[in-house]
């Protein structure tokens, strides 16, 4: 199995100089979860979320109603590619900050715009064309 680190008990030195030809089997170890998450399903998950993050789940499916009441509390939320929503939300969630978490270039002036009118629009992150160098899917919508 993979070693498991705690990386606030460590100094930085002692991550950066770990052995990692002691890691050479991750793909082996993934694989094995893979394969086992495929024959047991959902019991697998829970049982991998417990014996890595210490989680005890019991469901694994969010509710629609727990998915709005998540949204509706939220104090600020990153949006990828969401720009025709902003008008919406900032006039259904009044107290919300939206920040854009993604968006194309085509939208940086349309965003610029809407924030000179809007000051709970705090910030906007712009995928260049550079950016998709290696990135799958692309286009594709």
């Amino acid at each position: 199995m993979i070693k498991l680190y705690n990386f606030d008990e460590l100094k930085p030195e002692e991550i950066l100089n770990r052995d990692i030809r002691a890691e050479k089997n991750v793909e082996d170890v993934v694989d094995g979860i893979i394969a086992d998450v495929r024959a047991r399903g959902d019991e697998a998950l829970k049982d991998y979320a417990l014996k890595l993050d210490g989680a005890k789940i019991d469901a694994l499916q969010v509710t629609q109603e727990e998915i709005e009441d998540a949204f509706a509390n939220m104090d600020i939320a990153g949006y990828n590619y969401g720009i025709y929503r902003y008008k919406h939300d900032l006039k259904k969630y009044p107290q919300r900050l939206i920040l854009g978490s993604e968006t194309f270039c085509n939208d940086a002036y349309k965003f610029r715009e809407l924030a000179k009118q809007e000051p709970r629009l705090v910030g906007d992150f712009v995928w260049a064309g550079m950016d998709y160098l290696g990135e799958v899917m692309v286009g594709s919508w």
